[in-house]
């Protein structure tokens, strides 16, 4: 069977099952073993078959290539017996399909190369990808969405912004009885407040580019085609960066296994005093835990940035700029919106030598297996 016969005529989940587990703390892509052994249908009895070919083998090691699972008592007609299971890792599933040798390990070990070939393919797609939230000064990101403000686009359409605000309110308070425009202004239009150059506190809404356009469409003048211009460019410009934090996304996704030489940067808040830590982890989950642990105010994750190469760069340069701010250590006395603001603004990169050098390196080792079974 091709590479194209197995793209469409099954999919991963038909063929073999591979699902993600946790081996010493790390997402790992693995297989059942009970369900290999079924799917390989061989002669051998489970037991004796995952001895010979795993737990035995000199070439895997337990808790990195292959973890137990399960070990019960069972209850039969004579009495009860153990029942263990395993999880295997993906690499150790297609070794131990070659080393079957028989046309059902060659159909699993066919398909998982075929697997690997087109995760190169991608890989070569995603060389390096770049995401800035930052945008320009017209346009901004709150968690991966891109956002206009009124008091942005007054500003930039040389208009008083009680104006504008005016006019988004008078439109937010027609037709409320309609869901369609209801739920189109909760989406679109978010009441905010903001500091203006008195030091005051002043109303303002955030809007998405479907709010701008709603907003801007009834402005007229000399420039407001212009302006209107340079609001769109600028939108489409972060729906484009926005794309490369997609694919960044999906090369995480798909890659679990080497989710462990990827970092991100993220926002800790503390529930007694507000303050916020931003620090690096390849798992945010488990640091905020480890963190939790020495301290008796609830910790919250506020955001996570997107899996990057360079988040220690970003980090280094985010902590420069909230100097001013800092408190002690990594904790810092700024508002969630700022923090997430300034980490946005900062260039993402993710860069996949190093996935495409780890599917190079399972190749190798398929290679040798092929070798030492001949």
């Amino acid at each position: 069977m091709t590479e194209k016969d197995f793209s469409t005529s099954r999919t991963v989940n038909q063929l073999i099952n591979v699902s993600e587990i946790n081996i010493n703390g790390e997402p790992v892509n693995s297989v059942d073993a009970r369900e290999l052994h079924s799917f390989l249908k061989s002669k051998q009895d489970f037991s004796t078959w995952v001895k010979a070919k795993v737990t035995n083998n000199p070439f895997f090691e337990e808790n990195q290539d292959f973890i137990l699972l399960h070990n019960i008592m069972e209850q039969n007609g004579s009495g009860g017996h153990n029942k263990k299971d395993y999880a295997l890792t993906q690499d150790t599933a297609k070794k131990v399909s070659m080393a079957e040798q028989t046309s059902r390990g060659n159909e699993a070990r066919d398909y998982l190369i075929g697997i690997m070939n087109n995760a190169e393919k991608l890989l070569e797609s995603l060389e390096i990808v770049n995401y800035s939230g930052g945008g320009s000064n017209l346009v901004f990101t709150k968690d991966g969405v891109p956002y206009t403000s009124s008091n942005i686009i007054a500003e930039r359409f040389c208009k008083n912004h009680k104006d504008v605000m005016r006019s988004i309110d008078n439109h937010l308070a027609k037709n409320t009885d309609d869901l369609m425009v209801s739920d189109f202004n909760r989406r679109n239009f978010t009441p905010v407040e903001f500091l203006d150059k008195k030091n005051e506190l002043r109303r303002a809404y955030e809007l998405t580019e479907e709010g701008f356009s709603f907003t801007a469409l009834g402005f007229t003048g000399e420039r407001t085609d212009k302006f209107k211009v340079e609001f769109i460019q600028a939108f489409f410009g972060i729906r484009d960066a926005l794309q490369n934090r997609i694919k960044a996304e999906i090369a995480r996704d798909l890659f679990p296994c080497i989710t462990s030489k990827r970092n991100f940067v993220y926002i800790l808040s503390n529930s007694d005093n507000g303050y916020l830590k931003i620090g690096v982890s390849n798992n945010v989950d488990k640091r905020i835990s480890q963190l939790q642990t020495g301290s008796w105010a609830e910790l919250s994750v506020e955001y996570r940035s997107m899996v990057c190469s360079n988040s220690f760069d970003i980090e280094s340069t985010v902590h420069e700029k909230l100097r001013s701010k800092r408190v002690r250590g990594e904790w810092y006395d700024v508002s969630i919106s700022d923090a997430i603001s300034l980490i946005e603004s900062e260039d993402h990169q993710l860069r996949t030598p190093l996935l495409k050098a780890y599917y190079e390196g399972c190749k190798a080792q398929m290679f040798k297996m092929d070798i030492k079974n001949d």
